[in-house]
């Protein structure tokens, strides 16, 4: 009885024991306390973490946009000639060190965690973007001939800037671990591409080219018309095509060209024709991708006009034939072919052209814009209010005279920067403000 009632003692002794809770909870608040600060500490710094690499790849977009722009600006102080030659390395020029300065002091306008960002030479790669490529980070190649691209990148490491520092992760240093800095870096690469909108005065010439021709081989003679066999058609600059007033249009484009003097148009026509009557003033308006322009295919004999007076040139001021005296009527094209070639700054003099695969005088060929416009899958018949969906560059060989009635052009490919904003594509002419494209 006595071994009975000690063992019922220390059951119940068990009991009491198991039942004392005091103090329990506490020791799971701090347990939890402890991984909510330690889950707290980690989101905050991965949070820092992902604004850091935010901002540093701002850092990489400001300083390649602005090392690409600083390309567009020096194409565009050279001439057609030159771009065409274009060396980033040219002797004594120091093209490169102006982009590489251009794209450091940019960065190093911008602060990541806190800190100005400095860029290294060996991270900024000049080269050409190419825009068909489905791998950005093989997109671009590294050269010093005719570049169209900067890739710059910008880093926080034991490189360069130094690492950034966490806030909470001396931590999980105190548990073996070594997280109290992270290393990030941001790449980023701009590119000159066709411009979106061609400026007031650009597009000159009174055709387009359909979007289905093939749009840069250099071999490819467009000859038209008829056009359904040349894929392209002629446009009145956005008014209503008509014949006549298309015919008016060309003679009043030469008009409106001011030139140096204010009236080199003016008196091109007065000393070369002779015309007696006033001849309306007119400028191309500006045009941008989207915008609809009337078309029309096959022959328009008026600009053709086999009446009108069409000299046979010796050079730009030297017609074949005297003319002082008469009263002379301009076959429309072919006087602008012979006005604009000569202003187009392809070149003079004894320069020469690589023109559908022949080497050809550049006062020989009349270089322009010209708008590619919707064609759908196959070469039709253009008519009609047509969208533009891009710019290319054309040589004009000649214009050929009744009975004919055709005009030879090829592409030029040579990817000439003009001033205009970028439009994110690839073409025959770029604008000098850059794109991102990675």
């Amino acid at each position: 009885m006595k071994f009975l009632k000690k063992y019922v003692f220390v059951v119940n002794k068990s009991k009491i024991l198991l039942g004392n809770q005091k103090g329990a909870a506490a020791i799971v608040t701090v347990i939890v306390l402890a991984m909510l600060l330690g889950f707290s500490a980690l989101a905050i710094d991965v949070g820092y973490m992902y604004s850091t690499r935010n901002e540093l790849q701002n850092v990489a977009d400001s300083a390649a946009l602005a090392g690409a722009g600083e390309l567009g600006n020096i194409y565009l102080t050279l001439d057609y000639a030159a771009q065409q030659n274009f060396n980033v390395d040219a002797a004594a020029m120091g093209y490169r060190n102006q982009i590489n300065t251009v794209a450091s002091n940019t960065a190093s306008q911008n602060r990541t965690a806190g800190k100005s960002i400095g860029i290294s030479v060996s991270d900024i790669v000049i080269g050409t973007w190419d825009w068909t490529s489905s791998n950005p980070s093989t997109a671009l190649t590294a050269t010093n001939i005719r570049p169209n691209a900067v890739r710059v990148v910008a880093r926080r490491d034991s490189t360069l800037n130094n690492p950034v520092s966490t806030f909470f992760g001396f931590i999980f240093s105190s548990f073996g671990g070594s997280a109290d800095t992270f290393e990030v870096s941001a790449v980023a690469t701009a590119s000159l591409s066709g411009p979106s909108t061609i400026n007031e005065g650009v597009l000159e010439a009174p055709f387009g080219i359909s979007e289905n021709t093939p749009p840069c081989n250099p071999s490819n003679l467009v000859r038209f018309s008829p056009t359904p066999s040349s894929c392209a058609g002629w446009h009145n600059f956005f008014d209503p095509m008509n014949a006549n007033t298309l015919a008016s249009k060309m003679i009043s484009l030469i008009e409106g060209y001011g030139g140096n003097s204010g009236a080199e148009g003016h008196n091109w026509l007065i000393s070369h024709f002779n015309i007696n009557k006033t001849v309306i003033s007119a400028v191309t308006p500006d045009a941008s991708i989207g915008d609809r322009i009337n078309f029309k295919g096959g022959v328009i004999a008026k600009v053709f006009a086999s009446g009108g007076y069409y000299p046979s040139w010796i050079d730009e001021d030297t017609p074949g034939a005297a003319i002082v005296g008469n009263i002379k009527k301009p076959v429309p094209f072919l006087t602008m072919f012979d006005f604009f070639r000569f202003r187009d700054g392809d070149g003079s003099g004894s320069d020469t052209l690589n023109v559908c695969g022949t080497t050809m005088l550049a006062d020989d060929v009349w270089t322009t814009t010209v708008p590619v416009y919707e064609d759908g899958a196959s070469c039709s018949n253009p008519t009609g209010a047509i969208k533009i969906v891009r710019f290319a560059k054309v040589r004009i060989i000649t214009p050929n005279p009744p009975p004919d009635k055709t005009i030879d052009v090829c592409f030029d490919c040579s990817e000439v920067v003009e001033a205009g904003r970028g439009g994110g594509y690839n073409g025959t002419v770029f604008g000098d403000i850059p794109n991102l494209v990675q």
